[in-house]
């Protein structure tokens, strides 16, 4: 019996052989076979179907049997199965690949997302003990603040009383006093007058202060009268020397003593000069505060050198205005500048000490006219107001160093 498919010839006994169809039969196997082919046929027929739009294959027909041009066709159609299985294959070993890889990242956001959260739980305790050591940290930077603050205060209340202390003992050592003034005019009648040439009654220790009758009291330095600068013809020339070197001395040791430095320069007693000179800081000039004859000679014979010491004069006044103001006192006239014994006096009994940040010599000392301490204004109203003296002829307190100390 020949192979049902190809036709071949037996090669042993109930067994067929078909080596070019790749298939062992049996020979009860025939009518299987047989059925084979058909559930074949009738598969092709259903993807025909399926494939209508397809022209490429034919139809398959029932009525027809099997043949090898239908067996070749069933065959493309399983190679293209078994193509688009490979496919389907790759695809969900893809997918498979891809499955992998996203669990992969999830598990990778997973770890992140924990160390994350351990590494906020980490900078929330940090967080928590930077606020409560930055806590500590600023209450002891206040207390240490606060404590800092009333130390400084203390300091500086010590230091202010220590001033003060300086002060009056500048005072006692230049033996500042004042002393009641008497002449021959009115030595009964107790009638003093002022620089506007009014006459005024006062009774001997009716407790007015220093400035209140300006003829009434002498402020004393040492032995000396201090002179007022705006009368000067009505001292000597002793008296003017020897109380405004006194007055320079006390006023170059009281800026010491409050920490205060002085618009001008008071140049000591050198080899080089014998006198006390002043001058402003950058300038190499300096004026003499030592006269050589009398004021009105000095005046009348040598202008320019009187103009010279006035100059001298009124840096001098500056310089107490400055020290006046440290102290508490107002000064709003020029007048009041050039009394400086009035200022001295004011200066001794003064128990304030104002200090102020901003040095009053950082700037130039020759401010607006409007300032009482301008020294072109005090200078000139020296300058005037002594040839205002000399030319009324008024001389009547020349002697005024010699009278007698009261009230000392």
């Amino acid at each position: 019996m020949n192979c049902g498919v190809c036709g071949d010839c037996p090669s042993y006994a109930k067994k067929f052989y078909c080596p070019s169809c790749a298939s062992i039969l049996v020979l009860g196997d025939r009518i299987s076979l047989a059925k084979s082919l058909t559930e074949i046929a009738n598969l092709s027929r259903s993807l025909s179907d399926r494939l209508s739009a397809d022209t490429k294959y034919e139809p398959y027909n029932d009525q027809s049997s099997p043949d090898a041009k239908k067996i070749a066709n069933s065959a493309l159609l399983r190679t293209r199965i078994h193509v688009l299985r490979q496919n389907l294959d790759s695809l969900r070993r893809h997918s498979a690949s891809v499955k992998a890889d996203t669990r992969h990242i999830q598990d990778q956001c997973k770890s992140i997302t924990s160390s994350n959260s351990a590494a906020r739980k980490r900078l929330d305790a940090l967080n928590s003990l930077l606020r409560s050591r930055f806590s500590q940290q600023k209450d002891l930077i206040v207390a240490a603040c606060d404590e800092t603050r009333t130390s400084v205060a203390a300091t500086q209340e010590a230091i202010l009383q220590l001033r003060l202390k300086y002060c009056r003992d500048l005072t006692s050592l230049f033996g500042i006093r004042k002393r009641k003034r008497k002449s021959k005019r009115n030595a009964e009648s107790n009638i003093v007058k002022d620089d506007n040439g009014t006459k005024t009654t006062v009774d001997v220790g009716n407790g007015l202060d220093i400035g209140d009758v300006k003829a009434q009291y002498d402020v004393i330095i040492g032995f000396s009268v201090i002179p007022d600068l705006g009368n000067l013809p009505h001292y000597g020339q002793a008296t003017i020397n020897v109380a405004l070197e006194r007055v320079a001395y006390f006023c170059m040791l009281m800026a010491y003593c409050l920490d205060i430095r002085l618009p001008f320069e008071i140049m000591l007693p050198q080899r080089s000069h014998s006198y006390v000179r002043l001058g402003h800081l950058p300038s190499n000039t300096k004026h003499s505060i030592f006269i050589n004859s009398s004021i009105s000679k000095l005046a009348h014979e040598q202008p320019t050198a009187f103009s010279d010491h006035a100059r001298g004069f009124a840096m001098l006044a500056c310089c107490l205005g400055v020290l006046a103001r440290h102290r508490g006192i107002t000064i709003e006239s020029v007048e009041q500048v050039a009394r400086i014994n009035v200022t001295i006096a004011n200066i001794c009994k003064s128990d304030i000490v104002v200090s102020t940040t901003k040095d009053m010599s950082d700037t130039n000392p020759t401010h607006e006219c409007e300032d009482p301490l301008d020294l072109d204004v005090v200078h000139e109203y020296i300058v005037s107001q002594t040839y205002s003296e000399l030319s009324s002829g008024s001389n009547e307190w020349s002697i005024i160093d010699k009278d007698v100390d009261v009230n000392s």
